[in-house]
């Protein structure tokens, strides 16, 4: 009589599943990298897209505008306006130095700044643009 076994053996299975787990763990940092580089990608758009709108503030209104004023003067849907910051993603826009900047200190610049909260041990990611619309990374 002629003994058949079918399936898998223990063994088989717990190798499957080392190798599966070997995968996992070189592929979810490379995620995370790519997730991270997306978001950055998406703070420099936005960035641009601000830059844009300072200039056609400008043209029309002989002074930069606030955020608030830029975003619902366009009715533009960049992200969600929270008092004087805007939210959109992990990255947390703000006027600086000052907040809620009078017409008067915006009719010669202006300064925004991004800023995503730092992950695990690292120092907060910070983008700063002006009027010159040049965008730099902040390194503290």
């Amino acid at each position: 009589m002629k003994n058949k076994q079918s399936g898998f053996s223990l063994i088989e299975l717990l190798l499957v599943v080392v190798i599966i787990g070997v995968i996992a763990a070189i592929a979810v940092p490379s995620l995370m990298r790519a997730k991270t580089v997306a978001e950055d990608g998406s703070a420099y758009s936005t960035m641009r897209a601000l830059s844009t709108l300072q200039t056609s503030y400008y043209t029309r209104n002989n002074r930069y505008a606030t955020l608030s004023e830029l975003l619902s003067d366009q009715e533009i849907r960049l992200g969600t306006i929270q008092g004087n910051t805007l939210k959109r993603s992990v990255f947390t826009y703000t006027m600086s130095p000052n907040p809620n900047p009078s017409p008067a200190d915006l009719k010669d610049e202006y300064e925004i700044i991004a800023s995503r909260p730092g992950i695990r041990d690292e120092p907060p990611y910070i983008l700063r643009l002006k009027q010159d619309s040049v965008i730099t990374l902040i390194t503290e």
